[in-house]
């Protein structure tokens, strides 16, 4: 091949080269240096940010205008601006790298490159966003809307918070099958294997429950953010400061708070609205269960308001016992009378769900008379502790309300009062609350 000799300056020495061949290689886009996961043809493309995506599913009456998303997009859009010329550097000891032919055929210090440049990530590594706001607002759909925006980089990931700390503990109960004598600590390879694959996460309803959970997270995330170089953007029903609160050890926990606070912009998005229910304001929401068609209409509110996200099963945890929920997506269980009133539960369980999910689903609620008291106190408390805390009901029942409690004057004298040691809740039940209901 013939090449052409060109003469290039380079740190004050001069070098005779053969660039021609690589220079034209590196046009055509076959060459890459770019450590970000970007695609070198795409690289110095315009790219449609979230505040261009919004603006135009507005134009196109996908979606209507609200001034309380759109100063959470400006948030998202400077973000955004921010990744396209962002590369996480970690902070691996230089000595790891190895100089390359062509680090030394210029005479780069390779060591003092990796060095300078770790010191301008850490002052260049952008904030996250931790977005909090009531249910219904558009955190998921904000976020969403930035997430498929950024495509400066293949290394992101968009996961439910829930399943992300799944694979944690998937990975730290490898490393215990696996791990030699002389490994303790299996956090700092798991983030730099987390931020290896994404270093762009975006978590869909942070939230903290688990006491195993709550230990680690500090640690994992100063990791996977300051050692590895993630950024991340998050949404949640609760501000950093409400998280894990009243948890077991919680004094441990209080360290993420903080590094959430350092590392994050805390943005509240409490608009008002609930955008759950737009388009299904109309829709009944109280079914027959006697109807053939009752259960399948159940299962389409369902896959609506989960935006047909994949069904998983998930628990809560109240007063530290563990309750497992067969079937749930994106904010939204779905369970049988049964599931929840036909066992050993009482208030604490029912408000660690209206803590993790802002619609409930219960199918099957039957008619109840004396012979289902402990069934019918639970259901009671069920509907005041979702009523308490504004989660959607939705239902399939044997009768109307009015017809689901029936106590003859009899059976009402007989029948215990508040107290009772029958139910592990203590609620007893009065005609008055039936009446009421």
């Amino acid at each position: 091949m013939m090449t052409v000799l060109k003469r290039v300056n380079c740190n004050n020495s001069s070098f005779s080269l053969i660039v021609s061949p690589l220079t034209t290689l590196w046009k055509r886009g076959y060459c890459s240096s770019n450590k970000n996961g970007q695609s070198n043809a795409n690289q110095h493309k315009s790219i449609e940010g979230p505040l261009d995506s919004y603006h135009r599913m507005v134009k196109e009456n996908k979606i209507r205008e609200d001034p309380h998303q759109l100063v959470t997009l400006k948030l998202l859009q400077n973000l955004h601006t921010e990744l396209q010329t962002y590369t996480p550097q970690t902070t691996e000891h230089p000595s790891h790298h190895k100089p390359s032919v062509f680090s030394k055929l210029f005479g780069f210090n390779k060591e003092k490159d990796t060095h300078n440049e770790h010191n301008a990530s850490k002052g260049n590594h952008p904030l996250g966003i931790y977005m909090f706001g009531d249910v219904g607002c558009g955190k998921s759909f904000l976020m969403d809307t930035f997430y498929n925006t950024c495509t400066m980089t293949n290394r992101r990931r968009r996961v439910h918070f829930h399943h992300f700390m799944m694979d944690v503990h998937s990975r730290i109960h490898r490393w215990r099958m696996t791990k030699s004598k002389d490994d303790h600590d299996p956090l700092p390879k798991i983030a730099r294997d987390l931020v290896k694959d994404a270093w762009l996460l975006c978590f869909d309803e942070f939230q903290v429950t688990d006491v195993a959970d709550a230990m680690i997270l500090e640690r994992l995330f100063s990791h996977m953010i300051d050692a590895q170089g993630a950024v991340l953007v998050a949404t949640s029903n609760r501000a950093p400061d409400e998280l894990y609160k009243g948890g077991l050890q919680r004094d441990r926990f209080l360290p993420f708070i903080q590094l959430l606070k350092n590392r994050c912009t805390i943005h509240n998005l409490s608009s008002g609205i609930d955008y759950r229910l737009t388009g299904v304001k109309s829709t009944q929401v109280y079914y027959d269960s006697n109807s053939p068609s009752s259960k399948q209409s159940l299962e389409k509110l369902f896959h609506q308001l989960s935006h047909n996200e994949a069904v998983h099963p998930d628990f809560v945890v109240g007063l530290g016992r563990r309750f497992n929920i067969q079937r749930s997506a994106r904010g939204v269980a779905y369970f049988h009378f049964s599931d929840l009133c036909e066992t050993a539960l009482g208030a604490a369980d029912y408000i660690a769900l209206s803590r993790k999910y802002h619609t409930i689903i219960v199918e099957g609620i039957p008619k109840m008379t004396e012979a289902q008291k402990n069934q019918a106190r639970r259901f009671i408390t069920l509907v005041d502790v979702l009523y308490e805390h504004k989660v959607k009901f939705i239902c399939s029942a044997a009768g109307s309300p009015q017809e689901l409690f029936s106590l003859s004057d009899e059976d009402f004298h007989h029948s215990p009062v508040r107290g009772s040691s029958e139910t592990d809740d203590g609620l007893g039940l009065t005609k008055e609350s039936i009446r009421l209901f």
